[in-house]
């Protein structure tokens, strides 16, 4: 939120910041004008009891475990929090003030709904700030659809593809929860009716918000109906950092290649070279980001009426582009983790028939190398489908459809690969499959056709070499001296 401040504050805008005189992390800026109220409670206090609930998100136990330790936590902080919204709503001459400012909007984030009253009692429009919300009181705020069997629901660890038994678990946990809730978050209910002089719920404060920007993002949760006032924005808090250097770069390239060298087991190889790639993914997976949001690079680049992108698939962002573009794309690869370049090619790969990268096979296996060439790439495929997502997911972004990461590349044209069967093992292709192995070799100088002494022994010179060498033509037999 401080980020949003500042921003504000950039462009004109004046900003009142309202806080307790003991908090966590709100101090005086020159963005902002504070104004403080009294509560009764010290900062050790504060402190202590925030450490104690950020622990419980670590803590590897059983999640009911996990869950009453939560709930427990959460009920003593929401009874700090409600004595610090009475401090302020209490507060009449701070209240007097506030109401006579003429405010434009309250930006505040509802898990602690003090924010949400006072914007309700000022008569101003609220714009929510937040991460989430327990016992699902967003999706209540917003009228929001959120079925059990398809949205997992918080600290359950269900994944987004649950079974019958993960549903009933699901269904069931939040009705604990809302029995939690309900003590927690009664108290502001209690004390909006008091100060708007008629009964109000805690649904009817939520549901005065304006706009609900989530602090977070489809990338980190799982997706979820949404409603047209929620819009997220992960990332916002966030620390801005330093770009990565030349030499951070040089690093981690230079760390994945060095893997492909080492003599080690093909598991251990495996498991280096999959981390290795998943770190690297992530690292083109930013660069990709910042390239495809460039909105002025893509307006021009869209303006240019290209003829074709030449560009490696192994980092797809060019094949997204050249999608996008709807230009033709040549594909200039060595070749593709997880079997990827057979399935853009729609190309036959079987295993019983082609070694797998870094398994060492022969290209005769025998019955345990057939199976070993199988089960290596299905423990690749899970490796990849976390490295290369984050491209389908930013291609169908930009496609305004569901795309698959197939379907990209299997736009490429032409695939050209920098080899050739003289290092490689045989293996079947397709007619739009280009070897060219060899191309990214550097020029060397050709050799002499004297040969210095010290490479050899001495071979006769000027009209003798000649004269040896045509000996040799005629009779189809080369000899020495």
């Amino acid at each position: 939120m401080r980020e949003a401040v500042r921003e504000l504050h950039a462009r004109g805008h004046q900003a009142v910041v309202v806080a307790p005189e003991v908090n966590m992390h709100i101090k005086a800026e020159d963005f902002f004008t504070m104004k403080t109220y009294g509560i009764p409670y010290t900062q050790e206090k504060l402190d202590s009891l925030m450490k104690t609930h950020v622990q419980l998100l670590f803590e590897k136990v059983h999640w009911v475990t996990l869950f009453l330790k939560s709930m427990a936590s959460l009920k003593n902080a929401s009874l700090l929090f409600e004595r610090s919204c009475e401090g302020l709503l209490y507060n009449k001459d701070l209240i007097r003030n506030l109401n006579a400012s003429s405010f434009d909007v309250v930006l505040t984030d509802p898990v602690h709904p003090c924010g949400a009253v006072l914007a309700k009692y000022l008569s101003i429009p609220a714009v929510f700030f937040l991460r989430q919300i327990p016992c699902d009181l967003d999706v209540e705020g917003t009228a929001c659809p959120n079925p059990f069997s398809y949205v997992p629901r918080l600290l359950t660890m269900n994944p987004d593809r649950m079974t019958f038994f993960q549903r009933v678990k699901n269904m069931l946990y939040p009705l604990a929860l809302k029995y939690i809730c309900q003590v927690v978050f009664t108290p502001y209910a209690r004390m909006a009716s008091e100060l708007l002089q008629r009964e109000v719920s805690l649904g009817e404060i939520l549901a005065s918000g304006s706009v609900w920007l989530f602090r977070g993002d489809f990338v980190m949760d799982y997706p979820r109906p949404i409603m047209p006032n929620m819009v997220f924005i992960g990332g916002i808090n966030c620390a801005n950092r330093k770009p990565l250097s030349q030499d951070e770069f040089d690093s981690i390239m230079r760390t994945h290649i060095h893997v492909f060298f080492q003599r080690v087991h093909f598991l251990t190889m495996f498991w280096e070279a999959m981390a290795t790639l998943k770190n690297v993914s992530l690292l083109f997976a930013r660069s990709c980001e910042a390239l495809l949001h460039n909105k002025d690079l893509i307006r021009d680049l869209n303006a240019s009426s290209f003829d074709v992108v030449l560009t490696d698939p192994f980092n797809p962002c060019g094949a997204v582009l050249a999608k996008y573009l709807s230009i033709p794309a040549v594909f200039f690869l060595r070749s593709l983790p997880c079997d990827l370049d057979a399935e853009g090619t729609a190309c036959p790969n079987p295993f019983s028939y082609v070694p797998r990268l870094l398994t060492r096979n022969s290209d005769r296996m025998t019955f345990f190398q057939r199976v070993k060439n199988m089960l290596y790439l299905l423990g690749l495929k899970h490796i990849c489908q976390a490295a290369f997502t984050p491209y389908a997911r930013m291609a169908s972004e930009l496609l305004q459809r569901e795309v698959s990461l197939g379907e990209i590349l299997a736009s490429g044209s032409v695939w050209l690969f920098r080899r050739d069967f003289v290092m490689d093992y045989p293996r079947p292709i397709m007619p739009n499959m280009v070897f060219i192995g060899g191309i990214n070799c550097a020029n060397r100088k050709p050799l002499s056709q004297v040969p210095a002494s010290s490479m050899g022994p001495a071979l006769p010179r000027g009209s003798e070499f000649k004269k040896c060498q045509q000996r040799s033509e005629d009779a189809s037999v080369y000899t020495k001296g």
